[in-house]
């Protein structure tokens, strides 16, 4: 099987002891996509594989409600100031609006 690039992110395939830093669990880092996953794991209440898939679901999740805010968003609040002039540059940004307003980026 191919090896789960989510998996082999977080922990290598040597054996070794993590010790988590006492950290205050109100940091707004403690809240990164994928960290109380690993945290749940690390403490022992949840397996890997577990952890790795609820990691991948809570990122869908946030892709999706940004994709959605995206959406909402006018296309003139999408504008780019002093980005600079040229040929290439309304094209450009034409180009970068639409992806960001259909959320797709070429994928159906």
């Amino acid at each position: 099987p191919t090896p789960d690039p989510w998996r082999a992110s977080w922990l290598p395939e040597r054996p070794f002891e993590v010790r988590l830093p006492q950290l205050d669990p109100d940091l707004p880092a403690m809240r990164a996509l994928g960290v109380p996953q690993l945290i749940e794991h690390l403490a022992g209440r949840m397996s890997l594989e577990e952890a790795v898939e609820r990691a991948k679901a809570a990122t869908r999740q946030y892709a999706k409600r940004q994709a959605t805010w995206f959406r909402n968003q006018s296309r003139q609040a999408l504008q780019v100031e002093g980005f600079g002039h040229g040929p290439g540059v309304e094209p450009a940004l034409a180009e970068v609006a639409g992806f960001l307003l259909t959320a797709r980026g070429g994928q159906a």
